[in-house]
């Protein structure tokens, strides 16, 4: 009856059973995959637990606990019952298959890979199958062999959505795939899930052009992802007198990111246990006027809801290098350098420039208060003590295509005693690092060349002190990672492209007024690489000045974009209010907004209003409230220099030693508070530092004499 589609008598049979027996297995094992269906995953996992206690080597619970933590986030305890569970049943296909997806998730590559095999060849046609080894091939940066298994997943099941949309992420990492191709690709998906250019019915939202709207950002990624490093910035500063802001998280779990994301909507929920028409009936209930999809063909992805068509404008933007192929999204936001050849049909959705970039960078998501650590500051470079020049590249395996490869093998064929640097996921993986051995080798690489790092959360941006030069791919080039390798002061040489996808780097060099890193074709790119070994002591001297760079300019400016994708929102409703025949008056005068600290949903205070109890705190010596305080300022408006000046004084009470970096931030970023030299000063000599307060007394006395 459960399988016909009638779940009541299978659970009331099961809870009769548990009456008795609390650990009986049969009534465990079902009865949890039923709470789990209503996501009622706290029963769940008690009773799997009971069921266990008392017969630890049931197959049933063991694969169904390992599945749950591996929906919970909790992957290294599921890989423990998965890999039980294989033990019990090895020919079963799924328990393989369920033992591939978390050995993935937890970077045991060879094990995925192992697993998928006994899989298959229990199951020779078993899609799903096919789809897991698929994407243990672009995890280990062979997009192409990829694609081939993704393919024979939908020869099998024209339906497996999974394979197809991960196939259309690993056709832009494909060097080989020509742009038609992504673009067609896209339009079946999208037919495949019913989306049709479609007048829905009519949308009760009141057309008033100038009103204040409604935006629902809907995503799998509100957590320690990529996408937080550029969501931030921009919830941060959206203006509160025009939108209301709503979020709609897609995934199952929540981290440390989620809770501080969370804080900047006025209204954020859970849409894991909602199907698509749930998912819907809340857009709609919530009376959505701009519904942003920040998510493409990724993980967690709410593509299907776009296709209903909830909101009366739908957006794209940010997460995926390319179209939806849903003609429901009315635009895509991007920028005039990254889209600049953009061809007519590359989009189902119409496209919004910005002047570039496309968006703005926050560093350090998981911590804010890194980006002023000592060890998270630019160092000098590397060659100026090793006495060779080291290049490189914190891409995904994925992104470094044969022409990529063959072109860094003529690179360092034409520098002898260069090295060349790959950090990325797997690498500590013995199977991902022969591969990508082999692969250079291939390339004219020797492995004697090599230094190869896994990439792990402890060394983001700390394997940065190890490279003179960074390499961007192509012909999808870097995007999280350019951001990060400009910001530690290292400079990029980078490819322009003919799309969006290897335009990428383009984009933000463009905006940055770097465009002198940028090369037409391979043989500008080697020469700008061999120029800028060419002086260690001016590459130094690059590299010290360009973070300032950066912060200061279009990439980190976090103010200037937030008007430019206001503006963008903005334009896309009066286009819908205009189909509904409104009469669209004079921009109404609005009052700049204030800066503003976000502390839970819909509770938010303008700044001045939180600097005066921070302020009381510090007189007061109150160090756990202004700890408190200042670190919620900052991870609102980093380098606000109140919030560090209150840290560093925390920190100088307390004996810590990153008094000095809070306060030096502050300095840097208010040199007009005098204050501000002299107590730095007084720290310096306090930690024995003399000449480092003279250096500091010489600045003050540089800027404040005349007065």
């Amino acid at each position: 009856m459960h399988n016909q589609g009638n779940p009541a008598p299978l659970e009331a049979l099961c809870r009769d059973l548990l009456q008795d027996d609390h650990g009986n297995a049969y009534a465990c094992a079902n009865l949890g995959v039923l709470l789990e269906a209503k996501y009622e995953f706290g029963q769940a996992l008690a009773l799997y637990e009971a069921g266990l206690a008392a017969h630890p080597d049931n197959f049933e619970l063991n694969f169904n606990l390992g599945n749950l933590l591996r929906r919970l986030g909790e992957n290294e305890r599921a890989l423990a019952y998965a890999s039980t569970a294989v033990e019990l049943a090895p020919g079963d296909a799924l328990a393989w298959l369920s033992l591939a997806s978390l050995a993935r998730q937890t970077r045991r590559f060879d094990d995925s890979l192992q697993a998928c095999q006994k899989a298959l060849a229990i199951s020779p046609d078993q899609p799903l199958a096919l789809t897991h080894l698929a994407n243990y091939y672009l995890d280990t940066g062979r997009p192409g062999e990829a694609i081939r298994h993704y393919r024979k997943a939908l020869a099998i099941a024209p339906d497996a959505e999974l394979a197809h949309s991960n196939m259309l992420l690993a056709m832009q990492y494909d060097a080989e795939t020509p742009l038609q191709e992504v673009v067609d690709a896209s339009a079946a998906y999208a037919r495949k899930i019913g989306d049709e250019a479609k007048d829905p019915a009519p949308f009760p939202n009141d057309p008033a052009p100038w009103r204040r709207l409604r935006l629902g950002f809907v995503s799998g990624d509100f957590r320690s992802h990529a996408a937080a490093y550029f969501l931030e910035p921009l919830l941060a500063r959206l203006d509160r007198s025009q939108f209301e802001l709503f979020g709609y998280n897609t995934h199952t779990t929540s981290d440390v990111v989620t809770e501080r994301l969370s804080r900047y909507f006025d209204r954020f929920q859970s849409f894991a246990s909602f199907d698509t028409d749930a998912r819907c009936r809340q857009i709609r209930d919530d009376r959505i006027d701009v519904l942003i999809d920040l998510s493409g063909h990724t993980s967690g992805h709410a593509l299907h809801v776009l296709a209903c068509k909830p909101a009366p404008v739908q957006v794209t933007w940010l997460g995926y290098p390319g179209t939806t192929g849903l003609s429901s999204i009315d635009i895509r936001i991007t920028d005039e350098v990254a889209d600049a050849c953009a061809r007519d049909g590359e989009y189902s959705e119409a496209l919004y420039y910005l002047p570039a970039p496309f968006c703005v960078y926050r560093p350090c998501i998981r911590n804010p208060l890194q980006r002023y650590w000592p060890d998270y500051q630019v160092k000098p470079t590397p060659a100026l003590s090793n006495g060779f020049i080291t290049f490189g590249t914190c891409n995904n395996l994925s992104k470094l295509s044969k022409q990529t490869l063959d072109a860094w093998g003529r690179l360092l064929g034409r520098m002898a005693n260069a090295k060349l640097l790959i950090e990325a996921n797997g690498l500590e993986n013995p199977e991902v690092r022969r591969s990508l051995v082999e692969r250079c080798t291939r390339s004219g690489i020797d492995e004697s060349r090599l230094i190869l790092i896994p990439r792990t959360s402890t060394n983001q941006y700390l394997t940065y002190h190890q490279i003179d030069i960074a390499l961007d791919p192509f012909p999808l080039t870097g995007g999280t990672t350019t951001f990060d390798t400009l910001w530690m002061g290292v400079p990029l040489v980078s490819m322009i492209g003919d799309s969006y996808r290897s335009r990428i780097s383009t984009s933000l060099l463009t905006a940055t007024g770097l465009g002198e890193w940028l090369a037409s074709d391979e043989a500008e790119y080697l020469g700008k690489a061999v120029a800028l070994a060419s002086d260690v002591n001016a590459l130094n001297q690059l590299r010290l000045s360009l973070r300032e760079h950066v912060e200061r300019g279009p990439l980190m400016d976090e103010q200037r974009f937030a008007v430019y994708f206001d503006n963008a929102l903005r334009q896309a409703w009066i286009n819908w209010c205009n189909h509904q025949g409104a009469e669209v008056a004079p921009a109404p005068v609005t009052p700049q907004q204030q800066a503003q600290v976000f502390i839970s949903n819909g509770n938010r205070v303008p700044l001045e209003q939180e600097l005066a109890p921070l302020a009381r705190s510090v007189a007061e010596h109150n160090w756990p409230r202004v700890y408190q305080q200042a670190e919620r300022i900052l991870g609102c408006l980093p380098r606000q220099p109140d919030a560090l000046a209150a840290l560093a004084e925390a920190d100088f009470a307390n004996g810590h030693t990153m008094a000095v970096c809070y306060l030096s931030n502050a300095l840097d970023a208010a040199p007009d508070r005098p204050e501000y030299y002299l107590r730095l000063m007084e720290m310096l000599i306090a930690q024995g530092e003399h000449a480092a307060a003279q250096g500091i007394a010489a600045l003050a006395e540089a800027r404040f004499q005349p007065q």
